[in-house]
């Protein structure tokens, strides 16, 4: 517990380097299994996260908190060797705060590796989920997530 909340208080206050890699560090431990992402999912994770994805932060940042957002969803995107995991309850809150339409407009950012890890989390937030699917279709950006899958999923 104490160990994701300094992750989280990295994530909102540290320095740039600080926030980038407490970010891989998140993405890391959501592999670790299920317990591991319930623990980072009963904090204040999410936010956290979605605070480094937003408009005024730099592209390489962005990337990775999109990145740390699509490990806590799902490994679909990713998983090239077994059945992929599903968090649905994350799924289900990264809706309900906002992380899909925060994420939409990334798929088009000037950056190829922002886009990439936009397309890698919306793919892991939209895996088998209908309800976020046909949220992310009513988005204007939702067009640009398919072209860049195919460039991102080997």
């Amino acid at each position: 517990r104490r160990y994701t909340e300094k992750l989280i208080g990295d994530i909102f206050n540290g320095p740039i380097e600080q926030i980038q890699a407490s970010a891989v560090e998140v993405a890391r431990v959501a592999g670790q299994g299920e317990d591991a992402r319930m623990a980072l999912f009963h904090s204040e994770v999410l936010e956290a996260l979605k605070s480094i994805c937003a408009r005024e932060i730099d592209a390489r940042t962005q990337s990775t908190g999109a990145l740390a957002i699509a490990a806590l969803a799902s490994d679909f995107a990713t998983n090239l060797v077994s059945e992929p995991y599903i968090y649905q309850d994350f799924q289900d809150a990264a809706r309900d705060n906002g992380v899909i339409e925060l994420l939409a407009p990334l798929l088009m950012s000037w950056n190829p590796e922002t886009q990439s890890a936009a397309a890698c989390a919306l793919a892991n937030l939209l895996y088998k989920h209908p309800l976020n699917r046909k949220h992310f279709a009513s988005l204007k950006s939702s067009k640009a997530l398919v072209p860049l899958l195919f460039s991102v999923i080997p």
